[in-house]
């Protein structure tokens, strides 16, 4: 996840065919959510969110529905 004011990016690597979405969430809150992507395993998946910017100690996540995981950064000064 890059959160640098500029480019909020995330990837989710597949482990078997599925389709998700990118949720982008800003201090617990879904903000933002991606269109449907479908790949096979292997497939690494990519969303982004251009022209963000969040002041400093905001907390930003992203998940994939139906891939584990929830990689958070909170943002520095």
């Amino acid at each position: 996840m890059n959160g640098n004011g500029s480019v909020w990016q995330t990837t989710a690597g597949l482990t078997g065919a599925t389709c998700t979405y990118a949720d982008f969430w800003v201090n617990h809150v879904l903000v933002l959510q991606t269109g449907a992507k479908c790949a096979g395993a292997g497939t690494e998946l990519e969303a982004q969110w251009t022209g963000a910017s969040f002041p400093a100690g905001t907390l930003l996540c992203n998940t994939w529905p139906g891939i584990s995981g929830e990689p958070c950064e909170t943002i520095g000064s």
